[in-house]
């Protein structure tokens, strides 16, 4: 449930980088069509790990709005989710991004998946 708020910004770059949690942590502007970020603690790994990050492990989140819309937003490995600053490879960060496309109460669930090439 979009409930509560946590801003994380780098303070000596342009990039963001983004905090992560066991069951997510959002970050951004609880604002209509604002993007939010959700970050989650996932394995370990590194972009050339077995099983691969970008092959081998799926997250989707789905987020729903009552009984109206409905969307499945894949997510992604973002290494230590500042590796845009720092070049970092290797990490347990994995984000989604959503912009909600009305005011009121979206709910989300995430799942997490892995096996061969799962993310196909």
């Amino acid at each position: 449930m979009l409930a509560c708020l946590t801003l994380v910004a780098a303070q000596e770059h342009d990039v963001p980088s983004f905090s992560s949690g066991p069951t997510g942590v959002l970050q951004g502007e609880l604002r209509i069509w604002h993007k939010i970020t959700i970050g989650f603690e996932g394995p370990e790994t590194n972009e050339t790990g077995i099983p691969n990050p970008f092959l081998d492990y799926r997250l989707d989140v789905h987020f729903s709005h009552g009984s109206h819309d409905s969307f499945v937003v894949p997510g992604y490995y973002a290494a230590n989710g500042n590796a845009a600053n720092d070049g970092s490879s290797s990490g347990n960060v994995w984000l989604v991004h959503f912009a909600p496309i009305m005011e009121g109460t979206w709910n989300w669930q995430a799942s997490f998946t892995t096996g061969p090439s799962v993310s196909f």
